[in-house]
């Protein structure tokens, strides 16, 4: 499948991927959804705002400190993994569904917001402007 290894043409088969799940079976769909949507936003922020790193420490913005010691650094990253989650689950989630009940077309919608969620989140974890110069 060679046509797979351009990321727009993978975007939009995972689109219509999911268009047709949501079509076939609207549970499932829901479910990928939301999994997709709650991993991202709950990713972006543990990442961003609890915790971060390199070279084995941990460094927590929230807190402004840098914990060393690796039991802190397990707790403050499990600490980090349910409070993004919860907050994603709740406030990220709540509002892609009452978005999507909104719209005339909540299956074409959703499916394509995750595909560029999930595209953005891609291209700023892996493929951002700094890790492309290096490539």
């Amino acid at each position: 499948m060679e046509w797979l290894k351009d990321e727009w043409i993978a975007v939009l088969a995972s689109v219509a991927i999911l268009w047709v799940l949501g079509r076939v079976k609207p549970d499932w769909w829901a479910d990928s959804v939301t999994i997709a949507v709650g991993w991202v936003f709950a990713d972006v922020l543990l990442n961003c705002i609890f915790i971060s790193g390199e070279k084995g420490a941990v460094h927590i913005p929230i807190l402004g400190t840098l914990i060393q010691d690796e039991g802190y650094n397990y707790l403050a990253f499990l600490g980090g993994i349910i409070i993004s989650s919860l907050v994603s689950a709740v406030i990220f989630v709540k509002i892609l569904v009452d978005w999507l009940a909104s719209t005339q077309h909540p299956v074409i919608m959703g499916s394509a917001f995750v595909g560029g969620l999930v595209f953005l989140d891609l291209e700023a974890r892996y493929y951002g402007p700094k890790k492309r110069k290096h490539t």
